[in-house]
């Protein structure tokens, strides 16, 4: 049997687009290594959902127009699945057909697999365009239903069994060694009684040393990190599936799915790229047999030597396993059996697809109809029915027989299929083999066989069941076209940072449109693509970006601020209408460096500079005056200003970073030297007013020298619990001797915290750390001393 390391490994290198892989192991030899001792430590692999996941939501087959055709057969396996290996044009080997019909069944119900492998594989190689810009055609959907397929791959499916057995304990250890290569190198599985959902796990937190919340990019919900917990004292785990609050515990969801060990697993990404091909010949290290079940209301049955499973077992049967589709969620059950024997027996009570994967090939089944019905026998190369109305198809390579008779033994040969059925009361073998290829039987009993070999069986769509159909909206989820990175309204309530500038669904909701300048700029490789939206650089708040205030079209910008997450990507933003001038990522320790120019095209007045970080929503605006072309030239300046920082930096010695803004140097007649000295403003006095449960109420009397306004910005830098930075002062503008709140205080009490303030006039400041004494309540108020 022919590896697809050639068709997922080369494809995996070149655009991800088509790699394909739905749930993995360890390579054909699906051995797991034992999984490390759990660390309690936070770990991430730095992955974002809102540009490393994408902007739609997961869908079923019927939202696209595309189908898993002979191409994506032969990107994932190669010329093998083409009779006599001619790929252009391909026509499809009678088992790779029937291994298509299975794939494009299963999708009705969505393909939650395929979009996080497909993100997992494009963050893991860096790929540009970010998944978060693709849109879902063309390549970009058949990418992904290749990646949903590998879930039915031997060795996927073998190794996903492997994880199911292991603790929970095991899997999150499994997970936190893994994200420190800052790779995503597994899905997750979950399964409940509702159904089942792939997830795409980036991070583990640890609130306390007995939970672990591994975060997670959903493709149910686009741009939103979502979350599983893990109780890990009490062997539980809990994940809000259709809560749409994102912050909603869920541990502590009403509705939210939960389980114990066996019924979430994860599967290692690189099984997809050494699996082997199930239906090129040759024999497989992998001899367990798949089945996929697609049950209108889950009656059925399936019996071993072991015991009997149904699709609602509670008692595990050694050697057999049963979980919901990846993906499943609605009337229609659809479940994924392993099953570690040959010999089983299968029995349909209601209309079901079912598709059986082994060595010896793909057998499809299709009942209709509520009825009782007789067992049908599978043993190692044999399946045997009687007194049954089911059709089905067994086809092996390029082989296959389709029988719509009640009664007939269906032998497997290496170079043939042999079916043995009664007619008229005579036994009769129809075979089939390489000089004739396909048979379809109908007849027996006590009417004659019919044979028709002119019949083609390789067709890649499976036969249309109405009873089978999948409903749109599933659970209590919203419908698919809101939940969408294009929707406005849905980008404004979770507060997503990113969200591609697309054209925005038709809904029933109106909404206002985001209004987007694309600029000029050119962005580094994964930088966000999207601007921000007027009120979202609006609500930032006021920061000492810059000194100098007054700026003439075309003038150069650069700012250094600190304050961001470690490795996100930060925006240098002008607006009234935003537009970027620059994008780079912050450092490891949150700072950033940034430049850019004033667009030529920026009317004279009253702007806004502004520093923002979409995936935290952390930014900084000041008000700016952009000069007319026509009007006098501004002097050239070079000036320093101190930027604020939203990380603690120390408890009475904060760290301070220098931003530098330069103006473009003026036409002008140069006057003789002259000596000036700047002395920077005073802080005559500096007091605490008074305190609530969230907020201080401070007092600044300051003056200066130099005869300007003083501009302010209070911080509070340093590590405890009462301020939750970033806090801010309401008016970056202080007006000397006036009171102003300082937001964001945390109620409680203990040490004495310090708060630090800028005083800058332009061209000189004064930096003041004070100490506020503990001699209030938060919780209750009262007042506040200055130390």
């Amino acid at each position: 049997m022919g590896s697809i390391k050639r068709g997922l490994a080369t494809l995996m290198a070149a655009s991800c687009l088509v790699v394909s892989a739905c749930s993995g192991g360890g390579g054909s030899s699906v051995d797991i290594a034992p999984a490390p001792d759990l660390e309690a430590v936070n770990s991430s692999s730095g992955l974002k959902p809102d540009s490393n996941g994408f902007a739609f939501a997961n869908f079923g087959s019927s939202a696209s127009q595309e189908i898993f055709d002979e191409s994506d057969l032969v990107e994932m396996f190669g010329e093998s699945v083409c009779v006599d290996g001619v790929v252009d044009p391909c026509v499809p080997t009678e088992e790779a057909a029937a291994w298509a019909r299975m794939v494009n069944d299963s999708r009705a119900v969505g393909h939650c697999e395929g979009l996080v492998v497909q993100a997992a594989i494009r963050y893991s190689a860096k790929l540009d365009p970010q998944t978060v810009s693709l849109k879902n055609e063309g390549d970009v959907t058949h990418g992904i239903m290749r990646a949903f397929a590998t879930q039915f791959l031997p060795e996927v499916q073998k190794s996903t069994k492997t994880w199911s057995k292991r603790s929970l304990k095991d899997i999150v250890a499994e997970l936190v060694s893994a994200f420190k290569s800052g790779t995503t190198n597994y899905t997750l599985g979950v399964y409940s009684p509702n159904g089942g959902h792939a997830v795409l796990p980036y991070a583990v937190e640890f609130p306390t040393p007995e939970r672990a919340d591994i975060l997670l990019y959903d493709s149910n919900w686009p741009g939103i990190t979502r979350k599983v917990v893990v109780d890990l004292a009490t062997d539980m785990w809990f994940f809000s599936f259709d809560n749409p609050d994102p912050n909603v515990d869920p541990s502590k969801d009403a509705s939210a799915w939960s389980g114990n060990s066996g019924s979430m697993d994860i599967t290692p990404m690189d099984s997809r790229s050494n699996a082997t091909c199930p239906m090129c010949g040759g024999e497989t290290v992998v001899r367990d047999t798949i089945l996929t079940i697609r049950s209108v209301d889950g009656d059925w049955s399936i019996k071993t030597k072991n015991g009997l499973v149904t699709a609602t077992s509670a008692e595990q049967v050694e050697g057999v396993r049963v979980t919901s589709l990846r993906g499943a969620l609605n009337a229609v059950t659809d479940s994924v059996v392993s099953i570690d024997v040959a010999d089983f027996e299968l029995i349909l009570n209601s209309t079901a697809n079912v598709y059986v994967n082994n060595v010896h090939g793909t057998t499809e089944i299709r009942a209709t109809g509520k009825k009782k019905r007789t067992p049908i026998v599978f043993k190692d190369k044999s399946i045997s029915f009687t007194g049954t109305d089911t059709d089905i198809v067994v086809a092996k390579e390029n082989l296959a027989v389709n029988t719509l008779i009640s009664d007939a033994i269906i032998n497997i040969e290496t170079d043939r299929i042999d079916v043995l059925t009664t007619s008229e009361g005579s036994e009769r073998t129809i075979s089939v083999d390489a000089d004739k290829p396909r048979v379809v039987i109908t007849g027996g009993g006590d009417k004659p066989v019919v044979e028709n070999r002119d019949k083609p069986l390789n067709s890649v769509l499976p036969a249309k069941v109405d009873e089978l159909a999948v409903p749109e909206v599933r659970g209590n989820l919203t419908p698919r076209v809101e939940r969408d990175l294009s929707n406005p309204a849905y980008v404004q309530q979770y507060s997503i940072g990113s969200a591609p500038t697309t054209t925005v669904a038709a809904t029933t909701t109106t909404v206002a449109p985001v209004t987007t300048i694309v600029t000029t700029t050119t962005l580094p490789v994964g930088a966000p693509t999207s601007t921000p939206s007027v009120s979202t650089v609006s609500s930032l708040k006021s920061g000492n970006l810059s000194t100098i205030s007054t700026f003439s079209p075309g003038a150069a910008v650069s700012v250094s601020y600190t304050g961001f997450e470690p490795n996100e990507w930060v925006q240098l933003i002008v607006a009234s209408t935003p537009q970027v001038i620059d994008v780079e990522k912050a450092s490891a320790s949150g700072k950033v460096a940034l430049s850019g120019q004033v667009p030529t095209t920026l009317t004279a007045g009253s702007h806004t500079l502004a520093v923002y970080a979409p995936q935290s929503k952390r930014g900084f605006k000041q008000a700016i005056t952009v000069q007319s072309t026509s009007g006098s030239s501004i002097t050239p300046a070079t000036s320093t200003t101190t930027a604020v920082s939203s990380v603690t930096t120390g408890t009475n010695t904060p760290s301070t970073t220098q931003a530098t803004t330069s103006a473009p140097a003026a036409t002008t007649t140069t006057p003789g030297p002259t000596t000036t000295t700047n002395s920077p403003p005073v802080i005559s006095t500096f007091t605490c007013v008074s305190a609530s449960a969230s907020s201080l109420k401070l007092r600044l009397i300051a003056s200066d020298p130099n005869g300007s306004f003083v501009t302010i910005l209070f911080e509070e830098p340093s590590s405890n619990n009462y301020i939750n930075t970033p806090t801010y002062a309401e008016d970056a503008d202080i007006v000397s001797g006036n009171d102003y709140t300082f937001y964001g205080v945390k109620q409680g009490g203990g040490a004495a915290f310090t708060v630090r303030v800028t005083v800058s006039d332009g061209q000189a400041q004064t930096v003041l750390t004070k100490s506020i004494s503990d001699s209030y309540n938060f919780m209750g108020g009262g007042t506040c001393t200055a130390v």
